[in-house]
């Protein structure tokens, strides 16, 4: 992606990074730090997709191809996850280290919405921004 497109991405998603991760956990507070790491990190997962996978068809193809359960995810009707809780611990594990109490379902959970939210801009913010390029 161009920098000027790494830029839209960013003021797209920066701000409503913030609800999607509270919008099932409103108890939870902004300035709770563990909170704010979890943000970050799958942030970070997020940025990484969006550079490699720019339009919405190769992201689906690169979640479909990974995990094949982001078919069922992404229909409205199914509740089933993602992304697996296996492959979660392992990125946790990596990004914060072996010992940790991080809420995995909660990670999960959040981890599904923040996808479904993404593809969701991909096909709606990406056209309006090539359209007005």
């Amino acid at each position: 992606m161009s920098n000027n497109l790494s830029a839209q991405w960013e003021k797209l998603l920066r701000p409503g990074i913030l609800t999607l991760f509270y919008r099932e956990y409103p108890l939870m507070e902004l300035y709770d730090d563990a909170c704010q790491r979890i943000q970050e990190f799958l942030y970070k997962i997020l940025r990484f997709l969006l550079r490699q996978y720019p339009h919405r068809a190769e992201l689906e193809q690169w979640l479909y191809i990974n995990y094949p359960e982001a078919q069922y995810a992404l229909n409205r009707s199914s509740r089933k996850r993602i992304f697996s809780i296996d492959q979660l611990q392992t990125l946790i594990h990596k990004e914060f280290g072996i010992h940790n109490e991080m809420d995995i379902n909660y990670l999960a959970t959040t981890l599904e919405h923040c996808t479904k939210d993404v593809l969701k801009v991909c096909e709606e913010k990406f056209l309006l921004f090539v359209f007005f390029c």
